[in-house]
């Protein structure tokens, strides 16, 4: 009962054109009266906030969701962009149709966790509206020569002796993900009026990712990862070689590089935020 009240209230507000941000508080708010009345609805208000900022975990888990969240949705948004130029929108349209509609999808994903173990979350639903925006908005300013975001695959096995007792709880880890945000050497340059030449076919990448997540008790070795590294445009490459965004199969596949951050095609140090130490190349898929 409290869940239909509370999802009917939160469609009604939005709909009215309600701030999503104030949709969802009070919608949330009174979902919790219905369960537990105001004594329940004034503690939890009194007390989560704080007990939120004083976890350790609160580092770990925005900056999941910034980097995960982030650059998916803004990947959806950018893929949306190209369509709908290309079925002959002007750019202002296609922004607003990419938005919108990778926006709604995101709600439409965390309207059906609010009916399972997941639970709808305000915070994903706010990080995949700013990557639906930054997606769209790179492509809307002609960005995608010096601007990208990509995800990546570096799987890695976390040994039994430091695991332990603890077992995986429910939900991602992100513990084989890694996320980068590009700076494209060729744009940067052209932009400076100068003429990249070979450097067109590089580009730098600041990467996050963690190790040792997603386990209860948590594991005291996990750790979080940050970096810098020096990689091969491939969408440069592939231009290069004579492969045109003109065809859907060169759209396709520069769109593929675009998105995705291709293993040991990359040169990187890397800091550990738990131990504070510096390490070389292979830091992503080793544990440390």
């Amino acid at each position: 009962m409290a869940t239909f009240v509370g999802l009917t209230l939160l469609l009604i507000l939005l709909a009215i054109g309600v701030p999503v941000a104030l949709a969802l508080l009070l919608s949330g708010a009174v979902g919790l009266y219905f369960v537990g009345g105001m004594q329940l609805l004034v503690g939890i208000l009194g007390t989560t906030p704080l007990q939120s900022i004083q976890n350790y975990e609160f580092l770990t888990i925005p900056m999941f969701i910034l980097m995960a969240n982030f650059i998916i949705s803004s990947g959806v948004s950018r893929l949306l962009y190209e369509t709908y130029t290309h079925l002959g929108h002007t750019e202002n349209q296609s922004f607003t149709l990419a938005v919108s509609t990778a926006f709604m999808s995101g709600l439409m994903v965390e309207v059906m966790d609010a009916f399972s173990v997941y639970g709808f979350s305000f915070q994903d639903l706010t990080v995949d509206a700013l990557g639906v925006t930054a997606g769209a908005l790179i492509h809307r300013h002609n960005l995608q020569d010096l601007l990208g975001l990509r995800i990546g695959l570096v799987e890695t096995k976390i040994p039994e002796s430091a695991i332990g007792s603890s077992v995986e709880t429910l939900g991602r880890s992100y513990n084989d993900e890694i996320y980068a945000a590009d700076l494209k050497l060729g744009g940067l340059i052209r932009r400076m009026k100068g003429e990249p030449g070979f450097a067109r076919f590089f580009l730098t990448s600041f990467v996050y990712f963690t190790k040792g997540f997603g386990y209860a008790p948590p594991l005291p070795t996990r750790y979080q990862e940050v970096g810098f590294e020096v990689g091969l445009n491939f969408p440069e490459i592939l231009r290069a070689f004579g492969v045109s965004e003109k065809t859907w199969w060169g759209t396709g596949l520069i769109a593929i590089f675009d998105f995705f951050r291709f293993p040991f095609t990359q040169v990187g140090v890397y800091y550990n935020l738990h131990d504070g130490k510096w390490y070389g190349p292979g830091a992503p898929w080793h544990y440390y």
